[in-house]
């Protein structure tokens, strides 16, 4: 299966080479894990200061990692850039833990 995303886009290009690791393994894979690991290294180039471990789908956006609506608007947005997928509004207002997001993703990505 070929990944969602093209490393030839600027889009990629232009990422940290964690997050371009991350997505290659996944693209390679399409693992739930794998894409976790896209999720955490997100998060870690946003400045999380969070262990893998530590990361859960109950996680929540505001009270685990102190985001606020323009960071999670941010993140989110990270993925609908990447993907070519599209993220509406009432979507993005229904997603409050790393768990709806990545539910959301591997529909989308389906």
């Amino acid at each position: 299966m070929s990944p969602s995303f093209d490393e030839n886009d600027e889009a990629f290009l232009d990422l940290p080479e964690g997050i371009k690791n991350a997505l290659r393994n996944y693209g390679a894979t399409r693992a739930s894990t794998e894409l976790d690991a896209v999720i955490f290294a997100v998060l870690k180039d946003l400045g999380a200061d969070m262990q893998p471990e530590s990361i859960t789908n109950e996680t929540n956006f505001v009270d685990d990692l102190g985001l606020d609506s323009l960071a999670i608007a941010e993140f989110v947005f990270f993925f609908e850039d990447i993907f070519k997928i599209k993220i509406t509004n009432e979507s993005l207002t229904k997603m409050r833990t790393l768990g709806e997001l990545k539910r959301f993703l591997e529909v989308e990505l389906a």
